[in-house]
């Protein structure tokens, strides 16, 4: 039996029905979005400023990964060409959305800061529609300061524990993402009080998996949700319209002769070249081996269990199962860490999902717990979000990581050899560097990747190499034991400070063509002089 939901409860609308408003500063913005909104942008001015101060006034994005996305931007805005390197079509990208939302700035001076500008934008708003689930949650009387100040202490808490200030300075896709995940709860739990979701809940269901292609599992929660309430004609087109996006992208690739995933998803999956059952099996015995991981299961058994234990509204526990179901997914398909992002998107959902329904079964069993639920939730910050407030801290260093080797290659490649090069970690060295970058990992360069997980002979770089015209490489050592025969190390640029977010801290410089030696010494040298520490650089006499 399905429930009808196609009319409305005769109740207020929880997201209308917040009168009071804390005005407590001036103008009339209340005072728990004054507090809010404080908080957040006082976080992040301190870390952009830290990140500057510590780059002599050069801003990098604590991940090298979304330069490789605003390479791809630049091609599309230049030539319409889809890759990083002119006449060479490549898929590098995670997100098949993320690359043309960039595409409309490409051309500004300031095109490298649109990711953090996005990213504010969709952690700002991620964080107002905490403060309104918040306030339904912890209700508190007009002129109430010091409940307005619990309320905005728990939306800080939600931020710190989903590590919302620190994914937006990696300059990736994870702040939207985790936008649409929340507003696909947000309108799960809307449903589920017999209110429309409103237009953003359908928008958000659609684009999430275009996004990041892990949202699938919410909108997948959200399109069966619909279907058990009754709503058939939203289930067909929501889930025909999300996966109609994501077939057009994968034929887009095959029309340009790639394979329908991105190469990025295919160089990390862990399905790619598996059974499916046993990679699941695999990918859930690793989750529940992680402390991330661990707390995604347990959000999953709490959801569940109420799901099946309660005798409350129905409709709530068809939505609390749903969201059980979609945590399900990631811990059977789902990666965990790379700084912190990859898990936040559903421990997001979970947490959203479990603090509103704590809150409903406290009403149907008539009681108002008033601050208690507030001040109950402020202690599992420290508990969900430790791994996230250490990484905070260490933000500025992170940028800095990526300031003193990433960029610091792509000023060599770009200013100082003016050449191909060869690299294994793609990013900076192919923004706005026009000769040929040869991706050795494969993200970019297809034939690499198919050659490296074939587990060739090295000689299949050295081929690469002379296609392209490469006679020098800059590569992590660790990433390939064996190099191919007369490849000399020159050089070698190091971190000066503790390693946080790259592979190595130390990128080795090889000469692929002996007779480039001399020239290759010389442009090392130059380079040399204008590294922002001594001793970053060290080059090995010929």
């Amino acid at each position: 039996m399905t429930l009808e939901m196609h009319t409305h409860s005769t109740k207020p609308d929880p997201l209308e029905a917040t009168p009071e408003t804390h005005k407590y500063f001036p103008g009339s913005i209340p005072g728990d979005t004054c507090m809010v909104s404080l908080f957040f942008f006082g976080l992040t001015l301190l870390g952009f400023i830290s990140i500057m101060v510590m780059n002599r006034g050069v801003f990098t994005y604590t991940l090298d990964d979304p330069y490789i996305h605003l390479a791809v931007a630049e091609e599309l805005a230049t030539s319409g060409h889809y890759g990083v390197n002119p006449g060479e079509v490549s898929a590098p990208c995670s997100s098949p959305l993320w690359p043309f939302l960039m595409v409309p700035f490409a051309r500004l001076p300031g095109f490298t800061l649109v990711p953090l500008m996005v990213n504010v934008a969709a952690a700002f708003m991620t964080a107002l529609l905490a403060l309104g689930r918040v306030r339904m949650l912890v209700p508190c009387k007009h002129g109430d300061r010091s409940g307005a100040i619990l309320r905005a202490a728990v939306v800080a808490g939600f931020l710190l524990a989903t590590n919302a200030v620190g994914l937006v300075f990696t300059g990736m896709e994870h702040s939207l993402q985790i936008l649409l995940a929340v507003l696909v709860v947000e309108g799960m739990l809307r449903l589920a009080e017999r209110f429309p979701p409103g237009k953003v809940f359908y928008l958000a269901v659609v684009i999430g998996p275009w996004v990041r292609y892990e949202n699938m599992a919410l909108t997948l929660a959200a399109v069966i949700l619909c279907f058990a309430l009754g709503r058939r004609r939203q289930t067909f087109l929501l889930g025909a319209a999300a996966l109609t996006g994501l077939v057009v992208f994968s034929g887009y690739l095959v029309s340009l002769g790639l394979s329908p995933i991105p190469a990025s998803i295919t160089a990390k999956s862990t399905f790619v070249g598996e059974e499916p059952v046993m990679a699941a099996l695999k990918n859930f015995k690793h989750s529940i081996g992680l402390g991330r991981g661990m707390i995604v299961a347990l959000g999953v058994s709490l959801l569940a269990g109420i799901a099946l234990a309660w005798r409350g509204d129905r409709a709530w526990c068809l939505a609390m199962s749903c969201l059980a179901l979609a945590g399900f997914l990631h811990l059977i398909a789902g990666a965990y860490g790379w700084v912190n992002r990859y898990e936040i998107y559903i421990l997001a959902a979970l947490i959203w999902g479990l603090a509103a329904i704590t809150g409903k079964i406290l009403e149907s069993l008539r009681i108002n717990p008033g601050r208690r639920l507030g001040w109950a939730l402020l202690p599992l910050v420290p508990v969900i979000g430790f791994p996230y407030l250490v990484g905070l801290m260490m933000l500025p260093l992170a940028a800095n990581n990526i300031y003193e080797q990433h960029y610091q290659m792509h000023r060599f490649a770009a200013d100082y050899w003016r050449r191909p090069v060869a690299v294994n970690d793609l990013g900076y060295v192919s923004f706005r560097n026009d000769p040929y970058v040869l991706d050795l990992w494969g993200l970019a360069s297809p034939l690499a990747l198919k050659a490296r997980m074939n587990n060739e002979d090295p000689a299949w770089m050295n081929v690469l190499a002379e296609k392209h015209g490469v006679e020098l490489a800059m590569i992590y050592s660790a990433w390939f034991p064996v190099l191919p025969t007369g490849w000399k190390k020159v050089g070698a640029l190091r971190l000066s400070r503790k390693l946080i977010t790259p592979a190595g801290s130390e990128v080795s410089i090889y000469a692929t063509n002996p007779k480039a030696l001399p020239e290759i010494t010389e442009a090392l040298d130059r380079f040399r002089k204008s590294l922002p520490r001594e001793g970053m650089l060290e080059i090995f006499a010929p």
